[in-house]
């Protein structure tokens, strides 16, 4: 064989090789081959990667796309539903088909849809259809589990089949969607929005028509109201003749029947409906309970609990019956009117089924027992558990009490309370009645009972003593406060524009009569600054009565020169001018004060039987004798500084006195019960006393007999006027303090009567009759250091009477009582003489009747 060129020096070399080294390469040719080796190596290791891979990819089947995905996911979902349809057709047990035996169906459709959910995948035609999918495996799951587990996937269901209500449904979808959605809401407790869906899926939904209609019959049966079991009644009536209907659901839907005729008195057609149910074990139950709710409508309540007892005891699986049937039992004892064995079975029934139908109309049945036995405390935990579970209102159903008649209970028990003046039960169950009942009458009700509370406080504070009173009149005066409280709340939440001002305003009042002048200030700020309401000129007033209350003499002014100047002719204007008087008279303003109370008197536009007139007249003759008695001892100040006394001024203080004089017994005449006549009278006797004086004075220099038998007859003639009135008052008194409501006001002027009626009688020189004025006066305050000032004057009697001894020994026995009065009897008051000051003044006087 021909060889290649070379292949003898090749070989030729390697045999050399072996035998010895070769010789050295040059150091540039080996760097060479390193450079050339490498890059291939690396080629190789590439090829041996990149061409499986490249084979695996040319190889694999292509990945599905999520629109492919979802479709497979509701393939799987409408496959399971046709297994079970065909599988409910087929069944031979009367029960709903849970379709269990398809689950692999379900698990492959709710896999696909949380994949994709997980992408964030949105179908553009069924934007909602990866919710869709997920929430109908929830809903078809549920009925495969125990009641903790259902209600948990109606619950997912519930939620995720709403989700996919905001999105576009397609109109294949929406029918299916409808039932699941209605039935899932239905059985969380939603039923104000399950009864459209259920409502929607009987129209449009054949195959779940019959399980909607029943539902959806019971939704209305437990709306209550006649127009509801009319709707129901029809809705049953279709259901009934529908041949394809289940013998258990046939059953069903003549029970429901038998029930909505009952409801609607209709008797005769509700047994006969009655006797269409087969007589197979729990529709046996079902229709005696009907039997007992026959029996119940006709009164006769013993033989309803002979019916019902049997099925109360019933401890099997099934709970409606029993349920009912205790229930039933409570209802019979509270109509026989035994409220114990009716709370007692009420109780049993919320024990034994906790949130049913049943145990919500228990626990209100047992809550008015208790209330009607006296067990406020209990009743009002079974009202505040009643109303707690009463979360929604628009979708509260109940098959044996309608929200309007949980209201009606509730708000009964508040008046039942307010009546009884339980009036902290009343506020309390009132706070706890919203949402159950609406927000604003739920205020509405605890203002009111926080006001009537006061006004009970307020009434038995009147018919307390006098000193009493006193004790109670903090309690008062915060249960006012709460009412203000109370009201300032509910103009919070009113809807309307005059309930708001009602609110705002009843509120302000409250506040005044609580003394927190502050906040009746805030409300009626409100209340003014939206000028709506006609009683604009009296909010001002009374607004600025608060700032009187708070010293801002300046702020009052204002709003009663307002409430003057924009309703000149409004009856307020003239009490804004009387408190206009009585802000001037606090700035000892006594002129101006003069002049805004007589052109009241003056006025043309009121007439003495108006209230302000009234108190016009009251405050004008008050004024009047302070300032005179004011000025008159200034004179006698004057006097006793040895001055000369012009007599200019006193003629202008007679007269000032006289013009009180006329004003007081002006009052007197016109007003003999009015609640100032007391003072009234009190200050006339003074006044008449008092301006005795100044003829008196007259008399002691007049130059002629005339003049001084004139001035002396002015003098005696006013103190006898004087100890009339003193006598007057002093029986008056008498009779307030023997009935407890003489305050201490009162009490002070009573023991001015005694001593002012002595001290009249001296002045006119009636010894013996002033001697046994001052003794009875002495012995009635033999405790207060005033009857010290009495034994004086006895001895000045005597003295008058040219009886020194009798002088004498009478201020000895003056100085013998003083030992014996308490010491506290001369802290009484900061102006009280101490019992060393009554000593010294005691001695001086036995020493100048000496």
């Amino acid at each position: 064989m021909a060889k290649k060129p070379g292949e003898n020096h090749l070989a030729s070399g390697a045999a050399a090789g072996a035998a010895q080294a070769p010789p050295a390469s040059p150091p540039g040719l080996r760097s060479l081959l390193a450079l050339v080796w490498w890059p291939y190596l690396l080629m190789i290791a590439a090829a041996t990667v990149i061409l499986p891979a490249g084979v695996v990819y040319l190889t694999r089947q292509p990945e599905a796309q999520p629109e492919t995905e979802f479709q497979s996911a509701l393939k799987f979902l409408d496959d399971h539903r046709e297994q079970s349809l065909q599988r409910a057709a087929q069944a031979s047990h009367e029960k709903r088909v849970s379709g269990s035996e398809g689950n692999e169906l379900l698990v492959s459709a709710k896999r696909i849809a949380v994949a994709l959910q997980e992408k964030g995948f949105q179908d553009r035609v069924f934007p909602g259809g990866v919710a869709f999918v997920l929430g109908m495996c929830a809903f078809r799951e549920a009925i495969a589990y125990d009641d903790v587990g259902r209600d948990q996937r109606y619950l997912a269901a519930a939620s995720l089949l709403r989700e996919v209500e905001r999105e576009a449904i397609p109109e294949d979808r929406r029918a299916e969607w409808a039932f699941a959605a209605g039935i899932s809401l239905y059985r969380i407790g939603r039923a104000d929005e399950a009864q459209p869906l259920l409502k929607e899926a009987v129209e449009t939904y054949p195959p779940g028509m019959n399980e909607a209609g029943l539902l959806l019959t019971q939704i209305y049966m437990d709306g209550r109201s006649k127009h509801n079991m009319e709707l129901a009644l029809e809705l049953n009536s279709k259901l009934i003749e529908n041949a394809a209907l289940r013998t258990e659901d046939r059953d069903t839907a003549w029970l429901q029947r038998a029930q909505i005729l009952l409801a609607l008195d209709r008797r005769d057609e509700s047994e006969q409906a009655l006797e269409q149910v087969s007589s197979e074990g729990d529709r046996t139950n079902g229709s005696r309970i009907l039997q007992a709710q026959t029996k119940m409508a006709d009164g006769k309540y013993h033989e309803a609990i002979e019916i019902l007892k049997p099925l109360s005891g019933d401890v099997g699986l099934q709970r409606v019956y029993p349920a009912q049937a205790t229930y039933l039992m409570g209802v019979c004892a509270e109509q026989l009117g035994e409220l114990e064995n009716a709370v007692a079975f009420y109780q049993w029934t919320t024990e034994r089924f906790g949130q049913s139908h049943e145990a919500v109309a228990a626990r209100l049945g047992a809550a008015a027992a208790l209330r009607k036995l006296g067990r406020n405390e209990e009743a009002l935990e079974l009202y505040a558990q009643v109303l707690r579970s009463v979360s929604r209102p628009k979708s509260f159903r109940n098959r044996w009490i309608s929200l309007r008649k949980l209201q009606e209970s509730v708000v009964e028990a508040w008046n039942a309370w307010m009546e009884h003046h339980f009036y902290d039960e009343a506020i309390t169950l009132s706070e706890m009645m919203s949402p159950a009942v609406p927000r604003e009458q739920a205020i509405e009700l605890s203002a009111r009972a926080n006001q009537r509370w006061a006004q009970h406080v307020e009434a038995e504070v009147v018919r307390l003593s006098i000193d009493r009173q006193a004790e109670r009149r903090d309690e008062l005066h915060a249960r006012w406060r709460r009412a203000g409280q109370a009201y300032a709340r509910l103009s919070e939440n009113c809807r309307s524009t005059v309930d708001y001002h009602n609110a705002l305003w009843t509120s302000a009042e409250d506040f005044v009569k609580g003394h927190d002048f502050a906040n009746a200030i805030e409300n009626l700020n409100q209340f003014i600054d939206n000028r709506l309401s006609n009683l604009l000129p009296l909010a001002l007033v009374r607004r600025g009565q608060c700032y009187m209350s708070l010293d801002r003499l300046d702020d009052a002014l204002r709003d009663f020169q307002e409430a003057i100047s924009n309703n000149p002719t409004d009856p307020v204007a003239f009490q804004a001018r009387f408190l206009i008087g009585q802000c001037h008279l606090e700035r000892n303003e006594i002129a101006q004060a003069e002049m805004s109370w007589r052109k009241i008197l003056d006025s043309h536009d009121l007439t003495p039987t108006a209230i302000e007139w009234r108190t016009a007249l009251y405050s004008l003759g008050k004024l009047l004798y302070d300032t005179a008695d004011q000025a008159r001892r200034k004179s006698n100040q004057v006097v006793l500084a040895g001055q000369d006394v012009n007599t200019d001024q006193q003629a202008a203080l007679m007269t000032r006195f006289d013009d009180a004089i006329v004003r007081l017994e002006e009052f007197r005449d016109r007003y003999p019960n009015a609640p100032e006549t007391v003072e009234v009278r009190f200050l006339l006797a003074q006044a008449l006393q008092k301006s005795a004086e100044f003829p008196a004075l007259r008399w002691k220099y007049a130059e002629t007999d005339n003049a001084r038998n004139e001035f002396r007859r002015q003098m005696q003639e006013r103190l006898e006027r004087a100890i009339r009135e003193l006598q007057q008052l002093q029986t008056l008194l008498q009779a307030l303090q023997a009935a407890g409501q003489l305050d201490e006001a009162g009490q002070g002027m009573l023991r001015n009567c005694f001593f002012e009626i002595a001290n009249c009688l001296f002045l006119l020189g009636r010894y013996d009759a002033a001697i046994a004025a001052y003794s009875t006066s002495a012995g009635r305050y033999q405790q207060e250091p005033d009857s010290l000032i009495a034994y004086v004057q006895i001895a000045n009697c005597y003295d008058h009477m040219d009886k020194p001894s009798e002088a004498q020994s009478t201020l000895a026995q003056a100085l013998l009582i003083l030992k014996q009065l308490p010491d506290e009897a001369f802290s009484a008051t900061p102006s009280s003489k101490s019992r060393d000051d009554w000593k010294r003044w005691l001695n001086w006087a036995m020493k100048l009747h000496n």
